[in-house]
């Protein structure tokens, strides 16, 4: 999904088209157990609060969203990238014990 509207100004057709997608896609994506809201992504609530549907509306067209928010994991975008980062950080100890000698030579 295309996220250059979170760089557009609040006033712009392109950000208000946006919001409207980003609405849809986390209403349909939302966990059972928020029932009727999902997470606000404003740059006030940051993803702290959950608020109906015409709520963050409100709110991330009056006070815009995060810029920064552009892997939507509270509304339904997988965390699959994040996974496999940490997945590629444990396997860069291979057993060779490389790691315990270059931190020994820190301290030299």
């Amino acid at each position: 999904m295309d996220k250059s509207w979170l760089q557009k100004g609040r006033c712009s057709p392109e950000y208000f088209q946006g919001c409207m997608e980003f609405l849809e896609f986390a209403w349909s994506h939302r966990p059972s157990k928020l029932g009727d809201t999902i997470y606000c992504p404003c740059i006030n609530c940051i993803n702290r609060f959950p608020l109906s549907k015409n709520e963050v509306k409100e709110h991330i067209l009056e006070q815009g969203i995060l810029r920064t928010y552009t892997r939507w994991t509270k509304h339904g975008e997988a965390e699959e990238d994040v996974i496999n980062i940490r997945d590629e950080t444990r396997n860069v100890n291979n057993g060779d014990g490389m790691h315990i000698m270059l931190q020994d030579d820190e301290h030299i």
